[in-house]
Formats: structure tokens, sequence, C-alpha cells
């Protein structure tokens, strides 16, 4: 593991860091002056930039293995490579893992087939959904203005049930959850973008709801006194079929 958290001096990191073969965590939080982030080693799992404010561009290596970057209040970050290369990795099959990404922003990538505002969206799933490979979800989450301090880690959930043909809730066919960390304070709306291989929702679980209509709903897992402190305000689901 790497910290190099709160250094304000930090422009960028040394071009060598690619060539560390078994780096997996580092952490780059509230470096002000970080102006970009250089190709990473294909060993590096998790990465953390939260509050980086100067931070404009991240290289993507073809072989990069991730489960975990949270680029939470990088305002200045483009994000156009690094969710082109998420999306291609997501809808090629190459993603074998679960996946958290957070960056800052209002809007779910467009390929979401299904969007809701809220913190809700129902999906018809085909009759062939025993063929799923993973879920993606998206969740746009926001907190109070000004903004609040907040609990360290924040705990996001997906809850997925049956619907009744009067739209009430069934049964709950699986739920998922992670960890959103270093989330001390939200300054605006940030992106949560979260991908479940088969193998974490088995085929199996929602096989038998094939053609039929499913609910997910998402909530951040609130300690006592914070409730309704942070929402969930849009939601997106994508289904990767085979």
């Amino acid at each position: 593991m790497l910290q190099l958290n709160r250094c304000d001096n930090l422009v960028s990191l040394p071009s060598f860091i690619e060539k560390l073969p078994v780096l997996k965590y580092l952490k780059v939080n509230y470096c002000k002056g970080l102006l970009a982030l250089p190709e990473l080693p294909p060993s590096l799992e998790f990465l953390e930039a939260v509050g980086c404010e100067s931070l404009e561009t991240l290289s993507i290596g073809k072989e990069s293995n991730f489960w975990y970057l949270n680029f939470a209040n990088c305002f200045k970050l483009d994000q156009k490579l690094l969710l082109a290369d998420t999306q291609l990795k997501i809808q090629s099959g190459k993603m074998k893992r679960e996946v958290t990404i957070i960056l800052p922003g209002s809007e779910i990538p467009g390929w979401f087939s299904d969007q809701s505002m809220g913190s809700s969206v129902a999906i018809k799933l085909p009759t062939n959904c025993h063929q799923h490979n993973g879920f993606a979800f998206g969740m746009v989450f926001v907190s109070p203005d000004p903004p609040t301090e907040l609990q360290c880690n924040r705990i996001f959930i997906c809850e997925c049930h049956s619907r009744g043909e009067n739209d009430e809730h069934h049964d709950v066919i699986f739920n998922l959850s992670t960890c959103a960390y270093e989330l001390r304070s939200v300054e605006s709306d940030q992106m949560l973008l979260l991908y479940n291989p088969c193998e974490f929702v088995k085929r199996e679980c929602i096989s038998e709801y094939s053609g039929k209509e499913i609910l997910f709903e998402f909530y951040l897992d609130e300690p006592s006194g914070l409730q309704n402190r942070c929402k969930v305000k849009r939601c997106g689901v994508y289904l990767l079929d085979e």
C-alpha cells in the first residue's frame, strides 16, 4: 500500500510507479495540487483520490484490474476515458469481479438503458434472463446544502424485488451492498457505478422471473442520527446478456 494523503505540493506521481509490480492499494486523498495520474501498474486494485480538486487527467492501462476507484469531489477530472473503458470492459464481459467507481456528477452514463429519477427503477426481464452475465447499477446521490460532515465510510444497498399485478412489492429476490470509503463530506452530486458479474448475482435467483417486471431500490445504510442526511437522486440498471 502507498499512502500520500494531503500532500498539497504533490503535482504528479513519478512515472516509475507503473513499474511497481505488487502495488495494490494507492491513496492520494486531498492532494489539492495533484494535476494528473500516470499509467498505473496492472496490479493496482484500489485507488482513492477523494477531494483532489485540481486533478484533470488519469491514464487507464489496457491491463488495469481495479475493483475500487473513488474520485469523489474531483470536479475537474476528465471522466470520458475512464467511463468508456469501464463500458467496454463490462459490455464485453471482461470484468470478472465486483467493481465500484465513484465520480462527481449528476448523470448516469447513457448506456444504462433503464434509468429513473428517484431511488427506484423497474425493468422488465427478457425471457432468457437465465443467460445473463451480470448487472451494472448507477446511482446519483446528494447531500444537504451546505455540506455536512458524514460518517467516513458509506454503505450503499441495492435491493431487488418482484412485483405484483398492482405494482405492490413482493419477495426480495436479492440484495447487494458496496462501501464507499473516505466520504467525510459530499459537496454536490456524486455518481456511483457498481458492477456485479453473475458469480455474485446467481442466474438461478432471477431465472424464475423471466419475462416479468422487477423493481430495484437503492438507499444508504445510515448510522443512527444521520438518517435521511444523504439520499439517492437518480438510479439506473444495465443487464449484461450473453
